[in-house]
């Protein structure tokens, strides 16, 4: 299990050179505590460096130079991976994992291309632990935080507001429950930027997507509102006192916020001494300036190496990019292509030293091998299949997919031979009998340990199918 960080770590030592890759949170509370740092990231030029997608990580060093990093902190974006070879860093590195409740099954993999990763969403710290598997590198929990001070505004003349994207298409439960809330009590719910709008509000309500504990909470609190937000965990009564700081309702129960926000927009006393506790706690302990502190100490005890399946983990996190790349109206196929040899090169290293054999390790191979497929690289495929069998020759589900990628290049000798039968038809026609029934019996057994697997990865490859077919907006 992971832990929390001590917050008592401040820059009281000499100061970091820190690269901060995909945003530039907390970069100016870093440089205030005396430390040097770059920005660099690809989707927009407000950093001091914006590159271009998918460079490798010693090509971003390259790209830096004269700075040269003591360390690196790659954040979550919510899309895929933006940077290849993260697993060969030769700087010490630490991921940040904000939105692990949208992208847990690949994330807990990316994590363990770095020296240590950091994870806002408390309730997903075990999926991570158990996937790292090491205590000396186990994951730590950073909450999220109040990004940017706002202006107070001398007036409360929004009773109730929401600030968040409320496209039915994209959030459809958190449309629908403001649209059952605003039938019963006015509410100022919208999709601009919250800084003009919660400072003049009375009351903010809440909605998660995903059980989250979302930046929306520390914004609201700052900004000296009565936050209203579902009861979710993931470190959330850690972290604030209920009826005290702020009030929680039964995930999506309308009538339980309506009646809330009756009550206290007529009870005006305990609204203002409620919202000011719970200004006061984030304004004390979780600001951008708390968590650069926070960072920092984690930094400096970052461990000296990854952890064991750093290269597994890598492929897991460049095939969700193949994947991502499938699902798109317009694929990318130079995107692919990176994306699809990075992870291929990724399993055959993690082959090569043996990491684990464990059902992670089977999947990310049948991912692979069907992605390929997808895009005509039945070469790639062919490949990581006779690597990871060579790997892991006992391997019956690894045997089968070796065996039928042969099959499919036209090499059935070759099959034949993985299964122990004669390459061509000889003996009786009992002994021949028999060598079939053996086949059959290694086909059955095998189709049996692959179907759960394939049946994932080729509901997934449908819908990239169907996408090309009937192009619609998607929103990863």
């Amino acid at each position: 299990m992971g832990g929390s960080i001590d917050s008592t770590g401040a820059a009281s030592k000499d100061a970091l050179r820190i690269l901060l890759i995909n945003q530039a949170w907390l970069a100016p509370e870093l440089r205030a505590l005396g430390h040097e740092v770059r920005t660099a990231g690809w989707v927009h030029p407000a950093f001091d460096l914006q590159f271009e997608r998918l460079l490798s990580f010693p090509t971003l060093l390259e790209q830096l130079k004269p700075f040269q990093p003591d360390m690196a902190v790659y954040f979550d974006d919510s899309t895929s991976v933006s940077v290849l070879d993260l697993e060969h860093a030769c700087v010490p590195t630490a991921f940040v994992s904000v939105d692990a409740h949208h992208h847990t099954s690949w994330h807990r993999g990316l994590a363990a291309c770095f020296n240590r990763a950091l994870v806002a969403q408390k309730d997903f710290l075990p999926a991570f632990a158990e996937f790292i598997g090491s205590s000396d590198h186990a994951p730590l929990w950073l909450p999220l935080w109040a990004p940017k001070p706002v202006v107070q505004s001398e007036q409360r003349d929004i009773p109730v507001c929401f600030r968040g994207n409320l496209d039915p298409r994209q959030h459809p439960a958190r449309a629908a429950f403001f649209q059952r809330l605003r039938a019963r009590v006015p509410v100022d719910a919208d999709g601009g930027p919250y800084p003009a709008a919660y400072p003049r509000a009375k009351i903010i309500v809440n909605q998660t997507v995903a059980k989250d504990l979302n930046f929306r909470v520390f914004e609201a609190l700052q900004c000296g509102a009565l936050l209203i937000t579902p009861r979710i965990r993931n470190g959330m009564e850690e972290l604030f006192e209920t009826g005290r700081e702020l009030l929680l309702y039964d995930e999506d129960d309308d009538e339980q916020v309506a009646e809330l926000i009756r009550y206290y927009l007529t009870h005006e006393e305990e609204r203002i001494r409620i919202a000011a506790q719970g200004q006061r706690k984030v304004l004390a302990k979780h600001t951008a300036a708390n968590r650069a502190t926070e960072l920092v100490r984690a930094l400096r005890q970052l461990p000296a190496t990854r952890p064991n399946g750093c290269h597994l983990g890598a492929a897991m996190a460049y095939l969700q990019g193949v994947l991502s790349e499938l699902l798109r109206t317009s694929r990318e196929p130079t995107a692919i292509d990176r994306y699809l040899n990075a992870a291929a090169k990724a399993i055959e290293e993690s082959a090569r030293l043996k990491e684990r054999s464990d059902a992670d390790f089977e999947v990310t191979v049948m991912k692979c091998v069907a992605y390929a497929r997808e895009v005509g690289r039945s070469d790639i495929a062919l490949r990581v299949s006779g690597v990871a069998f060579n790997a892991y020759p006992t391997n019956t589900l690894l045997r089968m997919n070796v065996c039928e990628n042969l099959l499919r290049a036209g090499r059935a000798e070759d099959a034949r031979r993985l299964f122990g039968l004669p390459v061509a038809p000889v003996g009786s026609s009992e002994e021949q009998t028999l060598a079939e029934q053996e086949r059959t019996s290694l086909l059955e057994q095998a189709a049996e340990l692959m179907r759960g697997a394939q049946q994932s990865i080729l509901e997934q490859l449908l819908q990239a199918r169907e996408q090309q077919c009937n192009p619609r907006p998607l929103h990863l």
